[in-house]
């Protein structure tokens, strides 16, 4: 996959921060900084500019290459067939990954539950 100007941007802004100290983290859908009294008022509007760009710039390689390959695949088809632009496609994308993994999670969890003898998820 070719990286869009955003993606870029945001990897030069990530960049930025780790050259200031500054460290980016993914809680949900948000960004959390630390230490936020070196965020400057102009790196905050620039975080908010490409923000779903540097969300996924720090998700993405924490993924393993299976979940990198259906990330990947699920961001193609949104664009192919879907007729939808990067951002949106990688949007959908995250949300279905995400659903992936939280029913694994569940489903592990339910597994446990029942090789323990228990009865609960």
């Amino acid at each position: 996959m070719i990286a869009t100007p955003d993606q870029i941007a945001a990897d030069f802004l990530l960049m930025e921060l780790a050259s200031r100290g500054i460290r980016a983290e993914v809680h949900g859908a948000n960004i959390r900084l630390r230490p936020s009294d070196k965020v400057t008022p102009e790196l905050l509007a620039r975080l908010r500019k490409y923000k779903a760009d540097v969300i996924g710039a720090l998700r993405l390689p924490r993924l393993d290459e299976d979940l990198l390959y259906e990330w990947r695949e699920r961001v193609a088809i949104c664009i192919e067939d879907g007729g939808l632009d990067q951002s949106a496609a990688e949007a959908i994308a995250w949300r279905q990954i995400d659903a992936a993994q939280a029913a694994h999670v569940g489903q592990r969890g339910a597994n446990v539950a029942v090789a323990e003898g228990r009865t609960e998820a």
